[in-house]
């Protein structure tokens, strides 16, 4: 892991070491990665606390979080931003009134009552078309000779 931006390593020189300090006073966020960092660090070394497993802890949350981070590129963050703008479009006071229409529309239409109608319709229809297709393929046999 490398070591925060405003981290000093240990063998720098003193003013180094205070330019991080003073550096890390501003941030606490960098703070809170610095020690995060010591700590793993120490532990790594074989020295410091023990912190009773949570290093192997750590290793292996960031090892599984490693293809998510791979995740996190501008690409990504691309097409987020255009999935939700279409979104938030669709969802608007307009479109939310359109898609409510339409469904209270279809739920009107498709009563069991239209359902069973348009299937004896379709029924009846079926026998129409295959010998309508068979007419036609006999005209075009017969100019095509």
């Amino acid at each position: 892991m490398p070591a925060p931006e405003a981290f000093a390593e240990p063998e720098a020189s003193p003013d180094a070491i205070a330019a991080s300090v003073a550096k890390l006073a501003r941030n606490p966020e960098a703070l809170q990665a610095a020690a995060l960092h010591a700590v793993l660090q120490a532990r790594q070394d074989g020295g410091g606390l023990d912190l009773g497993g949570i290093g192997d802890l750590l290793k292996d949350v960031l090892g599984s979080i490693g293809p998510l981070l791979d995740l996190l590129n501008p690409e990504t963050f691309k097409a987020i931003q255009t999935l939700l703008k279409n979104g938030a479009s669709l969802l608007d006071d307009e479109g939310t009134k359109k898609a409510k229409n339409l469904v209270g529309n279809a739920n009107n239409l498709l009563t069991p009552e239209f359902v069973t109608q348009t299937k004896g319709l379709i029924a009846d229809v079926a026998p129409l078309v295959g010998a309508v297709a068979q007419l036609i393929s006999a005209v075009i046999s017969s100019l095509l000779g």
